[in-house]
Parts: C-alpha cells; sequence; structure tokens
C-alpha cells in the first residue's frame, strides 16, 4: 500500500489501464471516506452559522485530488507517448 501512495503524487514514469483503474479507484475512496463525514456533519450543524466552513474544509483533501488525479493523467499520458505536460 505504501507503494501506491507513494507513487500517487509523482507524474514520472507510466501506467497501465489496471494500474490507473487501481489508482482512480484509490482516490475515490479516499475522496468518499474523506467527505462524508465532514458533509454529513455539515448537514448536522446547518442551524450554525458555519456555512463558509464547508468549502474551506473541503479546499485540502480537493486540492490534493486535483494534484493527484493531474499527476497520474500525465503517467497515463507518458504511456500513450504523449509529453503530458
Amino acid at each position: 500500500m505504501d507503494l501506491y501512495v507513494e507513487r500517487l503524487a509523482t507524474a514520472k514514469g507510466r501506467l497501465s489501464r489496471l494500474q490507473f483503474l487501481k489508482y482512480q479507484l484509490l482516490l475515490f475512496a479516499i475522496w468518499m471516506v474523506v467527505t462524508i463525514p465532514i458533509v454529513l456533519l455539515w448537514v448536522n450543524l446547518a442551524g450554525e452559522s458555519t456555512g463558509w466552513l464547508l468549502p474551506l474544509v473541503l479546499l485540502v483533501p480537493g486540492s490534493f485530488m486535483i494534484y493527484a488525479n493531474v499527476a497520474i493523467m500525465v503517467r497515463r499520458f507518458h504511456d500513450f507517448d504523449f509529453n503530458g505536460w
């Protein structure tokens, strides 16, 4: 598992279809595990004045997900002999 997480945020190398699918499923699972509790907590606190807090809290995992997806797509482009950048 450490190898997957270590190679998740790098744009070097190539990805096969199966590796690409594994990384996308891993990112989806991470996103669901992180965001569902945050959104459920926010819904429970909807009466409070915390409406501005949810976008700020989701900014950190969201920016990680965008960076990881770009890195994965660049590695997949390398597999097609494209530059990716």
